[in-house]
Order: C-alpha cells, then structure tokens, then sequence
C-alpha cells in the first residue's frame, strides 16, 4: 500500500514511502529481467551503430579534406614547376638574344675592317 508523502510527513513515514516505493521497483525489475537485458542490448546496438555511423561519417570527411589538400598541393606544385620553368626559359630566350646581337655586332665589326 502506498502512502502520499505531504509537506507534514515525518521522517519515518517518508523513509517507509520510499523503502515501499524501491521494494516495488525491485520487485517489477526481478519479474522481467529478460526484457530488461533485451532492451539493454538493444539500446547498446543502437549507440554502437550511431557511434559507427559518426566514425564512418568522420573518417569520409577527413578523407575528402586530405584529397582536396593533396589535390590542391599537386596543382599549387605543377603551377610553380611551370613557373619556374618560364622563368628559366625566358632568361635562356633572353641571354641567347643577348649573345645573337653581340655575334651580330662583331661580324659587322669584322666585315667592316676587311
């Protein structure tokens, strides 16, 4: 028999409610510990698929940022290679005018005193 706890209770009475009330939920929780530890493993499978779900989620982001970065990396690579391979041309195109103009200007130089 359960008893209404008041603001006027003493403190046996709300002890004795309490001992009644956990009695009570002891006794509901010795009838079907089966379904108890049913629901128990169900709810641990779903916090383990959710966990996964989270890992698999996780890992597919990080994975896609490492491709973009690599990507980015490998055009930030080419375009620096080709840039310094301009460069380099540029300075070949531009000492090769240089060394055309001075063999022009001595040939000229060479004809002129014969």
């Amino acid at each position: 028999m359960e008893k209404k706890v008041t603001p006027t209770s003493t403190k046996t009475e709300i002890l004795k409610a309490y001992n009644e009330l956990l009695n009570k939920t002891q006794e509901t929780k010795q009838d079907n510990p089966k379904a108890e530890q049913e629901e128990q493993i169900k709810s641990e499978k779903l916090n383990r698929e959710k966990e996964t779900r989270l890992w698999e989620e996780k890992r597919k982001e990080t994975e896609d940022t490492l491709k973009k970065q690599r990507t980015r990396e490998e055009e930030e690579y080419q375009y620096n290679l080709q840039l310094a391979r301009k460069k380099d041309k540029d300075q070949y195109e531009q000492k090769k005018a240089m060394l055309d103009k001075e063999h022009k200007f001595e040939k000229q130089l060479l004809l002129k005193d014969h």
